[in-house]
């Protein structure tokens, strides 16, 4: 099943496009602040952060994914990384939202809970079960926006997906 656009009260989630770099990049110092990574130093996170960014805007790859979040008018509200892994358990592969992070213009918007029902959505539609990161990064803006949504931590769904 192919996924399309989401749309959560009224905000449209999509796949990120060379064209939303800007946008990306202007959120990393976001992403900074809010990485669950602490003992690594800010430049070292700027650094990774922005491989990541334009390794998935240059490329399609099968191991991770960026959805925007934007208004009708198209101004970006916020961004979420998935990236896939491996079950521990299981060895099948599950998405997991690695980072999240909200635009000023974004806060109190729902735009993180469109996020993450988009990334749902997403990973349904792949088969495959969207994970939440686990009681360690219990500060992650992921698992915050997942609280304030009502899911609970650990999985955030594996309906339709057999698993």
């Amino acid at each position: 099943m192919e996924w399309t656009p989401s749309t959560f009260r009224g905000i449209q989630v999509r796949h990120a496009v060379g064209e939303d770099r800007e946008f990306a990049m202007s959120l990393v110092p976001r992403l900074i602040a809010s990485s669950p990574v602490w003992w690594r130093h800010p430049r070292t996170l700027f650094g990774a952060y922005v491989q990541v960014i334009e390794c998935v805007l240059v490329a399609a790859r099968p191991d991770a994914n960026l959805l925007i979040a934007e208004r009708s008018d198209e101004i970006g509200l916020g961004l979420a990384l998935l990236v896939a892994a491996r079950n521990c358990f299981t060895r099948k592969r599950q998405w997991q939202v690695a980072q999240i992070a909200i635009a000023d213009v974004g806060s109190g918007t729902s735009a993180g809970h469109a996020l993450i029902t988009a990334a749902e959505e997403w990973a349904r539609s792949r088969g495959e079960p969207l994970m939440m990161p686990g009681q360690f990064w219990a500060t992650h803006p992921a698992i915050m926006v997942c609280r304030e949504a009502g899911l609970v931590e650990g999985l955030v769904s594996d309906r339709g997906t057999g698993r």
